[in-house]
């Protein structure tokens, strides 16, 4: 998977390389206005995708 899915402190998903670049700018989550401090690779998903 080229772009893998990331998880806000939020629990919103979003792909990695769209997140990095909103998060230049802004750093709120665009779906809940939640502070967002950084994301984590959410795995679970990953693989789901992948199988």
């Amino acid at each position: 998977m080229d772009n893998p899915a990331t998880t806000a402190p939020c629990g919103h998903m979003f792909e990695i390389q769209a997140i990095n670049d909103y998060l230049r700018t802004s750093n709120v989550c665009p779906i809940c206005r939640t502070a967002v401090t950084g994301v984590t690779q959410n795995y679970a998903f990953k693989n789901v995708i992948e199988a």
